[in-house]
């Protein structure tokens, strides 16, 4: 019986060689190619977290919905992490963080989004109200009660500042709409406490009670927002449409009130300012005519206490000379005088007159 061969291994063709060495270099090729687009992705990956601030711009970096420090190339966070200054930064892209981005330093606003007609995207863009129907629609269109059971339409505007970014962009869902839920309870407070017809005549006190109130809110919820003075803009007042006739009777019938007691204000402030004036006039004469009357009773007196040394010493004398002194006073200027001297027996003398005289010559009058 014959041995068993051995079996013999086949001798591979050429060609297989050449194979297996060309899909290696390419496999090499293309690991070599993929790791580059892999160096490339994670470098566009890591550049693509530089972002840049604006002036007047604000930021805050969220690594995992919390608070981080990006690399901010020599520029240090403000307070509580916020980014303040202009220029460029570095932070991981998303979604591992995420830049939060405001306006800080500029006006905010939020409109009032209750108390008002229902209004079309279109009617707002150009400032129109829609069309007033015979009744109000209390389901479809806005309003506010005020104090005398009434009701009102009011459209206001809020302008604030954020004065903590952080604060304002992660302890509220939507600051913005927190804002506007306290103007709208602002609205809903200032008209409670007005009469219709004086909101919309004192449309100013209404504005300032409503601007009160959202300081109040803001303080009590601790809003990081500064509401500025004038804040609130009152935008429209006004009330029911379908009513309106009556109001502008009884705004009317008011104004025609105001006159009238204005205008007795006025008459009452005359009367009594010339009544005034008399009164002054009566007191200031009397009081002047007294004093001429004290003053000349003062000088009497002292004429009299002067005199009196003279009486006393020769009371005769005292009343030829006094008698001499006021003849002479009495008679000056006078072209005629008759003097009648007192008789010896003391009886009266007899004064006889001409009648009918003769005219006195001019060289009578001559001295």
């Amino acid at each position: 019986m014959s041995e068993p061969q051995s079996p013999v291994s086949p001798v591979p063709p050429p060609h297989s060689e050449a194979g297996a060495h060309a899909m290696a270099e390419a496999l090499r090729g293309s690991f070599v190619f993929i790791k580059a687009v892999m160096v490339v992705l994670v470098l566009v990956f890591i550049f693509s977290g530089f972002f840049t601030l604006k002036p007047q711009e604000q930021a805050v970096v969220l690594r995992f919905g919390k608070l981080s420090r990006p690399i901010t190339f020599g520029k240090p966070p403000g307070p509580g992490g916020v980014l303040q200054q202009p220029g460029l930064y570095l932070a991981w892209p998303s979604p591992i963080a995420e830049v939060k981005r405001i306006a800080a330093g500029r006006l905010q606003s939020v409109e009032s989004t209750t108390g008002w007609y229902a209004v079309t995207a279109a009617q707002e863009a150009i400032g129109q109200e829609p069309p007033a129907g015979l009744t109000l629609n209390p389901a479809r269109d806005g309003y506010t009660i005020t104090a005398d059971e009434n009701i009102i339409h009011v459209r206001a505007r809020l302008e604030y500042e954020v004065s903590d970014l952080w604060v304002y962009d992660s302890s509220f869902e939507n600051a913005k709409a927190v804002a506007s839920s306290a103007l709208n309870n602002a609205i809903f407070y200032a008209s409670a406490r007005f009469t219709a017809a004086e909101a919309v005549s004192k449309q100013a006190e209404v504005r300032a009670t409503i601007e009160e109130r959202v300081r109040q809110l803001v303080q009590a919820h601790g809003l990081p927002i500064i509401v500025a003075r004038n804040a609130v803009t009152l935008n429209k007042l006004k009330e029911p449409r379908q009513v309106a006739d009556a109001f502008q009777q009884a705004r009317s019938a008011e104004q025609q009130k105001s006159t009238a007691i204005n205008d007795a204000r006025n008459y009452k402030i005359a009367v009594e300012s010339r009544r005034q004036g008399e009164h002054d006039a009566i007191v200031n004469g009397g009081e002047a005519e007294a004093r001429r009357l004290l003053l000349t009773a003062q000088a009497d007196a002292k004429s009299f206490l002067a005199q009196l040394p003279s009486f006393e010493k020769d009371p005769d004398l005292f009343k030829q000379r006094r008698l001499t002194e006021t003849l002479a006073r009495v008679l000056t200027n006078k072209t005629e005088k008759w003097f009648l001297p007192t008789r010896a027996d003391g009886q009266p003398r007899q004064l006889r007159l001409l009648l009918g005289p003769e005219p006195l010559d001019a060289k009578d009058f001559q001295p």
